[in-house]
């Protein structure tokens, strides 16, 4: 017969199996994908990769939420995140990021007026000591039904105030149908007087160009800037929006 002395020990023994198994099974575990390590310093991850693309995109303004998390077993601090050029923002939703926290950069990058490849980054700067800076590409290729050319009315840079000067861009249809294009309308040119030689619609087929004259009058000195809008039954763009500037010295 086992005695009160047997039974504990043997209880004993095992409780003490089952605690050394469960943590042997433990130490055994992969971490899940994400998971924060159990120690060490701040580590910063981009979920997803260290590259953004949208691939072939009608002109406007792209965006993307991309997600950072600390796989480090320290506190991660986000000193900045900077965007290669002005047509590209980045905001961050937090800078403090605790082993295993995300954080959300919401990029929003401008290719309104932009045409082709186009290759930006973004720069995360932050306490790793392993990689105190992460640069993230970000790439698209703009496709237009319309390509104008140049991408706005070149500049006149020797106006004279009441005199009229002119200047012209070409209009392409670089699509695979027929576009047709509505006459310009002006916003923002309070400060000038401008007609041109566009005043009904005109079909473009595939290929097919059209040069479309400014004739500018300024009213002040100094520099005086218009939006041209031009509107279209384009697939990818219903309107291509040109910038023209006069400056009287």
């Amino acid at each position: 017969m086992m005695t009160q002395h047997g039974r504990k020990s043997g209880m004993v023994a095992l409780l003490t199996a089952g605690f050394c198994c469960a943590t042997f099974l433990a130490s055994c575990q992969e971490p899940k994908p994400g998971m924060a390590a159990a120690d060490g310093p701040p580590k910063i991850e981009v979920v997803g990769g260290e590259t953004v693309s949208w691939g072939e995109v009608g002109p406007g303004v792209l965006k993307h939420a991309l997600q950072i998390t600390n796989v480090g077993g320290d506190t991660l601090r986000i000193s900045d995140v900077k965007a290669s050029c002005g047509c590209t923002t980045a905001p961050l939703d937090k800078k403090v990021l605790l082993p295993g926290d995300t954080a959300t950069v919401n990029i929003s990058m401008d290719v309104s007026n932009r045409t082709g490849e186009q290759h930006k980054s973004i720069t995360i700067t932050s306490n790793d000591s392993t990689r105190s800076s992460i640069s993230v590409g970000l790439t698209a290729t703009v496709v237009r039904d319309v390509v104008a050319t140049p991408e706005y009315f070149p500049p006149i840079n020797d106006a004279t105030k009441g005199h009229e000067d002119s200047t012209s861009v070409e209009l392409r249809n670089a699509g695979e149908q027929p576009i047709t294009i509505q006459p310009p309308v002006l916003t923002k040119a309070a400060e000038m007087i401008i007609r041109f030689d566009m005043d009904a619609p005109v079909t473009l087929q595939p290929g097919e160009a059209r040069r479309v004259v400014a004739f500018v009058k300024p009213i002040k000195d100094g520099t005086s800037t218009a939006e041209v809008v031009f509107s279209t039954d384009g697939k990818r763009e219903k309107e291509v929006k040109l910038n023209l500037t006069a400056t009287v010295m």
